[in-house]
């Protein structure tokens, strides 16, 4: 051969065939991650879109979006505040996030919500994850279409609540232990610093789940024994710098009052006893699973089989130790129950996955979906005409037109599964389940919106105020105080009221109220001038300089 066109053809030809080779590979060992990389994105897509088209609800979006607002405004990131008091309730970190993020963009709605839309999407990953490392590739995407589309994930991952970012830090731990169980020391640390993050997210609930649910996987498989494989000195140190630092910077600063409201009040107690009035009775998380889960509660069904035949039960084992859990709480809420559905995922796409090869296990689900259904209509429409009749009925022409398709989607998929065909079922199913969520997000929640009126109180309220008054509100919501953009001496008490406008003195005090409500506050608010009305609100005002005579 030539010496030298051998060199150039070297140079020339054979790297551009190894290029192709090199290329070829890459994107064959990239191409299975495709379907979970599409669910993320259409996860993502979904969460965000229009998501600061709606103002922000009562009572926890407004108040939690305040305060990340006062965070900015008084330059403090350790002592939170609402209202322009301290606020020793919940750990920081979702408030760190939409402070630096208006700090960036600006407070509004998105800004409040998107960090819940950016974990609830993150919460899909792990979940696909997961459900691939314990079952098979296609159950792992299947599991994260699962959670994707199903109801009460998909609603919170749009608020501007930090369940969803707990719920992924909780699930990162159980990845993190998973990993240190099959032999990856790093993973028992990575589940100390995930449980860290999540205790500086919601308490430490968030190391508690993970905790409990790896002792009783442990316990039921009679390896206890390998607790002492755990690194704990240094993953207890890792999680006390990650989780509890803010906890003792808060104790330095402010002494037991913090302990006793954090640790004490809104944590043991909120376990233990009943806060803020928020009770349930034992099978309260019944129907919140019925409803949160649709539309793949109904294969839930196929749970005990796929146990049956040997499957990993880490999942149910999971979904069984929250439930118990919660329900055992004595306050309860429908959001705390929010990390049962990842998981409830995973062993719902498992058992999809072996339906994929064997339909016939799958008739029953499949079967169950109108019955489903149906009990979400039912439930839907007691509520509404129970607690809002007059707004329901408005509400109905703009409602029923979603929840037709949607029973329409699950008929379909009912009939093409019941055929055996169940690819197909389960693609019209997430597909009628997604038509149903843009519906409720572009037709249902704009109708809603029609009937919310404390941003428009609260605007008007703003406009009579200056910021030298005296600012009282009474049964006001936390809206009234972001969207005014002012502090309020705030009371659900007439007599704090009158204390606060008969001890103003001379000073001048504007005074916002519902109309129904100003018979409490009769006789003496009769002396205040009627400056306007508002849907059913009215600002009341006491002129600088003039006195009112009270009881």
């Amino acid at each position: 051969m030539d010496p030298v066109a051998a060199p150039l053809k070297a140079s020339l030809g054979e790297p551009r065939t190894q290029g192709a080779e090199g290329r070829w590979a890459v994107s064959t060992r990239l191409r299975p991650w495709c379907p979970y990389l599409a669910v993320v994105l259409a996860s993502l897509a979904l969460s965000l879109l229009g998501l600061g088209a709606s103002p922000l609800w009562d009572q926890d979006e407004a108040k939690y979006a305040q305060v990340a607002r006062e965070i900015l405004w008084t330059g403090d990131w350790l002592t939170l505040h609402w209202n322009g008091q301290p606020w020793f309730v919940h750990p920081p970190l979702y408030f760190w996030l939409v402070a630096a993020t208006a700090h960036l963009a600006g407070l509004g709605e998105f800004t409040a919500r998107v960090w819940s839309a950016v974990f609830g999407a993150g919460s899909v990953a792990l979940t696909a994850l997961l459900g691939r490392e314990w079952f098979s590739p296609r159950a792992g995407w299947l599991a994260g279409l699962v959670l994707a589309t199903s109801l009460q994930p998909f609603a919170q991952s749009r608020l501007a609540v930090f369940d969803s970012v707990l719920v992924f830090w909780m699930l990162l731990a159980l990845l993190g232990f998973w990993k240190g169980y099959r032999g990856r020391p790093g993973g028992y640390l990575l589940a100390f610093a995930a449980a860290g993050v999540g205790t500086l997210t919601k308490g430490p609930v968030a190391a508690a789940i993970p905790g409990l649910v790896a002792f009783l996987y442990l316990a039921g498989r009679r390896e206890l024994g390998r607790l002492r494989e755990v690194p704990w000195a240094a993953g207890l140190a890792l999680y006390a710098a990650v989780g509890l630092s803010w906890y003792a910077v808060g104790f330095v600063r402010h002494g037991k009052p913090f302990v006793d409201s954090v640790l004490g009040y809104y944590t043991v107690h909120r376990f233990l006893g009943v806060v803020e009035s928020q009770a349930g009775p034992v099978w309260y998380y019944v129907p919140v699973l019925l409803l949160g889960g649709l539309p793949w509660n109904a294969f839930w069904l196929g749970w005990p089989r796929v146990l049956r035949e040997g499957a990993q039960p880490l999942p149910v084992l999971w979904c069984a130790a929250v439930f118990v859990f919660f329900s055992a709480a004595g306050t309860k809420l429908p959001n705390y129950v929010l990390s049962f559905y990842p998981m409830a995922a995973v062993a719902t796409g498992a058992v999809l996955d072996a339906g994929w090869q064997r339909p016939r296990d799958l008739r029953g689900s499949f079967a169950a979906l109108g019955a489903f259904w149906l009990v979400f209509c039912g439930a839907v429409a007691a509520y509404g005409l129970r607690l809002h009749p007059a707004e329901f009925r408005v509400l109905l022409p703009a409602l029923a037109p979603g929840l037709g398709a949607f029973g329409l989607a699950l008929a379909a998929a009912a009939v093409l599964g019941l055929r055996g065909r169940v690819p197909t079922a389960v693609a019209v199913l997430a597909a009628g389940t997604v038509a149903f969520f843009l519906l409720l997000v572009w037709r249902v929640v704009p109708e809603v919106d029609r009937h919310r009126v404390h941003r428009e109180v609260a605007s008007a309220a703003a406009a009579w105020t200056r910021g030298d008054e005296v600012r009282v509100a009474y049964w006001a919501p936390a809206s009234l105080v972001f969207y005014s953009g002012r502090t309020w001496r705030a009371y659900l008490d007439p007599d704090r009221v009158r204390q606060e406008v008969c001890g103003a003195a001379r000073s001048r005090v504007v005074l916002v109220a519902p109309e129904d409500r100003l018979v409490d506050l009769q006789p003496w608010v009769a002396g205040l001038d009627r400056r306007q009305e508002v849907r059913g609100w009215v600002v009341l005002e006491k002129p600088a300089g003039q006195t009112v005579r009270c009881p």
